[in-house]
């Protein structure tokens, strides 16, 4: 009889803990996404709509992982769509979120301890950078910005080359498709911003 008391007590207190870890974790996301409108509020007049979407984003990934694994991807989660804003709006990021979301890159070799992350930082800052010299040397124009090769060595970092590769692919897509559309409504598109195209072609390659 004691045995089965123990059992059930057992269970209710990982029940507890279970639930309490998911509160916390939903808590700390949506945190960390009221953080995000003080980034995102910069250069956008939709910034009540966008720090509301951050921090409903947060919560969800604190409601799925662990507390400190969900502040981690609530953090990448914020810096990522903050960067997506400014590339929109000002065709240029801030140097600093741009480092910070490197070092987030570089922070998860204490997750996983494994040395690709850094092969894979490397390599997305190669690929996209000998993109960048290839444009400099036979178009004599800047086709992409240092802070694109940054961006892209973060990528490779926080979610290795394949998927940096896919990225690259679908927002390659995406981006055609938008200057089909830009074309239709015979409007011109004389710049495109490299950063929301690869993080919307990295969504676009996870649910495919």
């Amino acid at each position: 009889m004691l045995e089965h008391i123990e059992i059930i007590l057992d269970s209710f207190w990982d029940f507890d803990m279970s639930l309490m870890q998911n509160w916390i974790g939903i808590i700390c996301g949506f945190c960390i996404g009221l953080v995000g409108f003080f980034m995102i509020a910069t250069h956008t007049a939709s910034r009540r709509i966008l720090s509301i979407i951050s921090a409903i984003i947060c919560a969800l990934i604190g409601y799925v992982y662990e507390p400190l694994i969900a502040i981690y991807a609530s953090f990448v989660c914020i810096f990522v769509l903050s960067l997506c804003v400014w590339d929109i709006q000002q065709y240029a990021v801030p140097n600093w979120q741009n480092l910070i979301l490197l070092a987030l890159g570089g922070i998860k070799f204490i997750f996983v301890l494994d040395l690709d992350i850094f092969e894979d930082m490397f390599m997305g800052a190669g690929v996209i950078g000998l993109v960048y010299v290839i444009g400099k040397m036979l178009l004599h124009k800047e086709i992409l910005g240092e802070a694109d090769i940054v961006f892209c060595a973060s990528v490779g970092a926080l979610f290795g080359m394949y998927n940096l590769i896919l990225s690259i692919f679908w927002g390659c897509v995406l981006a055609c498709a938008v200057f089909v559309l830009y074309k239709l409504a015979h409007k011109h598109l004389y710049k495109i911003p490299l950063i929301p195209f690869i993080s919307g072609g990295f969504v676009i390659g996870i649910m495919v």
